[in-house]
């Protein structure tokens, strides 16, 4: 940050203090971790409206109708291609407020033979359910 002119004031938190901080809008700029899993993701966790005003994880104050309709949306939804339509519509809409700095994301590679016949990758380790894999006929 100094290279850019911006003085930074770090305040170390435990984890108590810090989640304390962020959920009561107690500061001016945070650094942290999320993770995802394999499974549908509830993007009302940290992006809803509901979510800033009650206090839960969406630290940034991230929220309009527009989004927060999109998000319920994307919860009703039971047909898998509408919701990953509706998932990416909702990921350029905070692509384009960026309400957070996305500094990386994690690279998995994951090498598998093309006899596999469901093969389905995911981003918990190993990668793989390999109790459900079949070999093609």
């Amino acid at each position: 940050m100094s290279k850019a002119n911006i003085y930074a004031m770090l305040n170390p938190l435990d984890y108590n203090g810090f989640f304390s901080s962020v959920t009561g809008h107690e500061f001016d700029m945070s650094i942290g971790a999320w993770q995802s899993s394999a499974t549908p993701e509830d993007f009302s966790q940290l992006w809803s409206s509901a979510a800033w005003t009650g206090n839960g994880l969406n630290f940034t104050g991230f929220g309009t109708p527009q989004s927060d309709a999109l998000i319920d949306s994307i919860n009703a939804s039971v047909d898998e291609q509408k919701r990953i339509a509706l998932s990416k519509r909702f990921q350029k809409l905070v692509y384009d407020e960026q309400p957070y700095i996305f500094l990386f994301t994690q690279t998995r590679r994951i090498i598998a033979n093309k006899r596999w016949d469901n093969l389905d990758i995911y981003t918990e380790y190993p990668g793989v359910l390999l109790n459900t894999l079949k070999l093609k006929d």
